[in-house]
């Protein structure tokens, strides 16, 4: 059975009566500059602090005197088989994550409660890639769950150490040459773009593409896909 000293941490300080005012004494402590939330797209502190009392993470001040964000995420990796090569859906991160990560290309993924990974798993299927849980059940194959840790920066709260439990969920297309699976750019492997709507009446416009897993890296793929997109002139 898996274990993580992380979950465990995450589990004990998810609280949803933290203030404001302690939220940013505790990011001032381990060295967050908090002038940097909420300019250039960042998030704000409020933001975050909505996101901690939803449950959905806690923002913790470590033994090493840094602070940390805490937070469970779910990704979708779906493959395809061509002859001997495969291809991973992967979808493209916004521009700001460009700079401060080199991060171009990403698997479909979502922050999740502790417990609520099948809740999550339908939810970012509709979002990101426009599938209910019903054709995903039909026309995919999934396998084993894959659960591991990431710690890193992340471009949404600036200077903020950052702690993902991921859990990974595999996924293979049955049959890429099925014409309900054509609006998925296969069997091709296209390109394609997905719309999410939000509650305030904004959309996010999601770009997924199929990387190949062959000898042409997926780094490489990725700087193609940047300038493919540039060129089109679609917002990232």
């Amino acid at each position: 059975v898996w274990r993580s000293r992380w979950l465990a941490i995450l589990q004990q300080y998810i609280s949803s009566e933290m203030t404001f005012i302690e939220l940013e004494q505790r990011l001032a402590s381990g060295g967050a500059d908090l002038s940097k939330y909420g300019v250039d797209g960042a998030k704000t502190i409020q933001d975050l602090l909505a996101e901690i009392r939803s449950g959905f993470s806690a923002c913790v001040l470590c033994d090493d005197g840094k602070t940390r964000r805490i937070l469970c995420t779910v990704r979708i990796r779906l493959s395809v088989q061509h002859g001997h090569h495969s291809q991973i859906l992967s979808e493209t991160e916004e521009g700001r994550w460009f700079e401060t990560t080199d991060q171009i290309v990403k698997l479909p993924l979502d922050k999740m409660r502790c417990g609520g990974l099948e809740q999550a798993l339908e939810k970012l299927w509709l979002s990101s890639v426009g599938l209910s849980a019903e054709f995903v059940n039909e026309h995919f194959e999934r396998g084993v769950d894959l659960v591991y840790e990431e710690e890193k920066k992340t471009a949404s709260y600036p200077n903020l150490d950052c702690v993902y439990i991921v859990h990974e969920i595999p996924y293979w297309v049955r049959d890429p040459t099925a014409p309900c699976c054509h609006a998925l750019g296969l069997p091709e492997g296209r390109s394609f773009r997905v719309s999410e709507g939000h509650a305030n009446g904004g959309c996010k416009i999601h770009v997924l593409a199929w990387l190949t897993l062959a000898s042409n890296p997926i780094h490489q793929q990725a700087k193609d896909l940047r300038t493919w997109l540039e060129k089109s002139g679609l917002d990232m």
